[in-house]
């Protein structure tokens, strides 16, 4: 089975156009957006949250990979690579 990677941030709170302001001037350093990773099956539409981030270490989540039983999550603001080990944990932090 063919499996989509997606990460998506979350703009839920009133905080968000502070935390987009700090993410829009980073060199380095973590972004602050709250993020989920998604895995998307294109032939049935379902999705499975494998991972929710708070945004700390690593925030502002936009794409993910899958390699072995770890999945690693890239953002367009900051310095940081996040490495989660799916085994440990799945769904919303």
């Amino acid at each position: 089975m063919q499996v989509v990677y997606l990460a998506s941030p979350s703009f839920t709170t009133r905080d968000t156009c502070s935390a987009c302001a700090i993410c829009s001037n980073l060199d380095s350093v973590s972004c602050p957006i709250r993020f989920q990773s998604i895995a998307l099956d294109p032939g049935s539409m379902q999705t499975e949250v494998l991972y929710g981030s708070r945004g700390r270490p690593m925030g502002a989540g936009t794409v993910g990979l899958q390699v072995g039983r770890d999945l690693f999550v890239g953002s367009p603001a900051g310095d940081r690579i996040l490495r989660v080990a799916l085994d440990e944990v799945r769904g919303e932090p």
